[in-house]
Order: C-alpha cells, then structure tokens, then sequence
C-alpha cells in the first residue's frame, strides 16, 4: 500500500499495536504533535490544548487565546509503548475526511502488512472516529484482532453535524473582540474551515441516525477485549482580553475570559436544543460520555478532558497501558 506509514519493529514476543487517527487528521497526532494540525492545516493541535493564560506585563494583541503546550513536550500512547518495546504500526489515511468504508479497507491492507512481519496477538487502539473504523473491520475480520481500544469514539454518533446552521452567527459575535485587520484573514476563514467541516459527509455520516450507524454492528466479537475511554470536560479553547490592574507599584495585565468555545455556542443554539456534547461533564465537546462507552466493554473510564486532550494526558495514557500489560 502506498501510504505515509509509520512501523516500528519492537519485541515480536509483544503484541502488534495499530493505531488508527480520527476523522481528518492523520498519524502526527500519535507520533508527531508538533507537526499535528486541525481544520485542514489551518491551525495547531495546540490550539485544543490551550491553559488560561498567565499574568504579564505586556499584551500581545487585543485578543489572544490561552498559552498553548510546547508541542515538543507531548507524548502519546505512540512513544509510551514504543519505549517499552511493542511493536508499532500506524498511518496517514489517504482520505480522512472520506467515508468510513474507505479507511476500512486501508486497515485491511495495513492488517495484510502486518501479517507478513508479526504473528503474534494485534491490538487496535483508535481516536475518536478510528474506533469506529477498527468496529467495521471486526465485523468481518474480529479472528485477527485480540483488543480494541478506544478513545472519544462515537460509539452512538455524534450530534456536531447539526451544529452547523449555527457556524454563520459566530462572525457576529466574535468580530467585535478581533482587530480589523484580523477580522477577514483569520475571522473569516476560520469559520469557513469549521462549517466546511461539519457539513462534510463524513461528519453527516457519524449523525446517530446515519445509514453507517443502522447497518453497524451492535455486538461484542468473539474473542476480542475491549477498553473504551471518554472525555467530560467540552471546553476546547478560550479567547482572552487584557485587563490592566496595579500590584505593588507594578503595571500588570490579567486575562480576563472573552470567549469559550465551544461555550459561545449557548448564546446561539436554543436551551432544549443545546447538544450534550457541548456540556461539562458530559461531553469531550465533540463526543458524549455515554457515546464514547460500549455496553460489553471490560473496562470503561471516564476523565475531565477534551477530545484533544484524551490524547496526551498521562493518566489516559497509564490507563491505556496498564490495560495492555495486564492482558498480555
């Protein structure tokens, strides 16, 4: 297959561990997050990652987002298992924002790969729409898997799609707080990416009531254990405005909190309308708690973060290992 893969050989004793990125993104978010971005290029994986910003002496601009993590300092699942010796296999898909079918058969070719170099036990471990990738390859193909682990999948769909009747009217909100010069450039643009995106057919295609979701099967298969993780923090990034205040003789500036995404969304969308993937301590902001959980999972856990952060925290990931290590 000609494809941008990443193998690593690892211990042949170890079981095989495929990972499987989600729905337009590709295999930087697992092996390389300093190069990993978001709305079709457009901007940083960073962004999703962003803390409220620390006191200064000086402000950048009239609105800036929070401080964002030294993308060198990330770890995934990726380099936790590659230092302990498993062997890896993972890969761009050549459509990732095509319909699920397509980077099914991908994984089939990458499986066919595999077999050629590994004969021992294969775990898959995906990303959000990944696990839904891995579930329709193991519907057919579940002899060749021994786990499946999953992190942020929308087990039962994702509500976002319907999201995107409400994209347009975020303009007005948010141009007030962006330089003129910014409004068009990055504004503009911004959310273009963001409505393009939601209203793709891919994205449709993780609607509950999608014809993917009636024809996907609802079953535990034989012989497979399953770990599923999910987020119930939805707060994916925060604009911030500088609030001059004196300390002690000294002139500082204090963030103070403009907007929250994807928060400013409760000033558009109607109460009983408000998705639960957008409220705290329910949804990672893309995927429900309860989406992300299988019925017949061995184990499900459930952390404070965002579907971007589910990647990188060290609790997620010790989860993530201590599943594997037990198992095998």
């Amino acid at each position: 297959m000609k494809c941008d893969m990443t193998v690593h050989e690892g211990d042949r004793d170890k079981p095989l561990v495929i990972l499987i990125h989600g729905l337009g993104m590709d295999q930087n978010i697992w092996t390389d997050p300093s190069s990993a971005r978001i709305l079709g290029g457009a901007l940083p994986i960073t962004v999703l990652l962003s803390e409220r910003p620390l006191q200064r002496g000086h402000a950048r601009s009239k609105l800036t987002p929070g401080d964002m993590p030294d993308p060198k300092d990330l770890r995934t699942i990726f380099h936790d298992l590659r230092d302990r010796g498993y062997p890896l296999i993972t890969w761009s898909q050549q459509r990732p924002a095509g319909p699920v079918d397509s980077a099914v058969s991908e994984l089939g070719m990458v499986m066919e790969q595999a077999g050629k170099t590994h004969t021992g036990d294969i775990i898959l471990a995906c990303h959000s729409r990944g696990g839904l990738i891995a579930r329709k390859y193991l519907e057919k193909h579940h002899s060749e898997v021994a786990a499946l682990i999953t992190l942020c999948t929308p087990h039962k769909g994702s509500s976002i799609a319907k999201l995107a009747s409400y994209t347009t009217p975020l303009v007005k909100i948010v141009a007030p707080f962006i330089s003129d010069n910014m409004k068009s450039s990055v504004l503009t643009k911004a959310v273009a990416r963001v409505t393009d995106f939601i209203k793709s057919n891919a994205v449709k295609e993780l609607l509950p009531a999608s014809d993917f979701f009636r024809t996907l099967s609802d079953k535990r298969e034989d012989g497979v254990r399953y770990l599923t993780l999910g987020g119930t923090n939805p707060s994916l990034f925060g604009l911030y405005r500088w609030k001059e205040r004196t300390a002690e003789g000294k002139r500082l500036l204090s963030p103070e909190e403009v907007l929250s995404f994807p928060g400013i969304f409760e000033k558009i969308i109607p109460s009983p309308l408000f998705p639960d993937e957008l409220k705290k301590g329910f949804g990672d902001g893309l995927v429900t708690a309860e989406s992300s959980r299988l019925a017949w999972s061995d184990e499900h856990h459930d952390f404070p973060l965002n579907h971007a952060r589910m990647l990188y925290d060290k609790r997620v990931r010790q989860t993530v290992i201590t599943f594997i290590e037990e198992i095998f």
